[in-house]
């Protein structure tokens, strides 16, 4: 019986890729992109002045969005954040229901994030997980 011995030009590279000299059958996942977003200057403050804590992450098409904030004007529907122009919008509206029943959202193909009902300079941290128009 013949044996065949596959080399790495028969491989599907939509299936599988090579690593350090081993198979691997999934597809590899892009590194994640990082976009800053930016706090609304009187409406959240950022809970530390490190960037961490308003960022969204774009790994292919899907990504979300982290923030730590603390809110300062919590009246009616708030724009608190917006994503930079460079940053990928959502292909949906995404939003997240936080602990005391607030809501932390993005509306499709915008770049404004927006809170309603929460609580004057509570500390909130939500991920808003989603798909991006990249």
């Amino acid at each position: 019986m013949a044996k065949t011995v596959l080399t790495q030009s028969d491989l599907n590279t939509d299936d599988f890729y090579v690593e350090n000299k081993q198979v691997r059958i999934y597809p590899k996942l892009p590194t994640p992109t990082e976009y800053l977003c930016l706090f609304v200057s009187g409406k959240a403050n950022a809970n530390s002045s490190n960037e961490i804590y308003r960022k969204l992450y774009v790994q292919g098409n899907y990504g979300y969005i982290h923030l730590d904030f603390r809110p300062v004007t919590v009246s009616g529907n708030v724009n608190i954040a917006t994503l930079p122009t460079n940053a990928p919008t959502p292909s949906a509206t995404l939003e997240v229901q936080t602990f005391d029943g607030g809501n932390v959202w993005i509306d499709k193909d915008s770049r404004k994030i927006y809170a309603s009902g929460l609580t004057t300079g509570q500390r909130y941290t939500v991920n808003i997980p989603g798909y991006f128009n990249v």
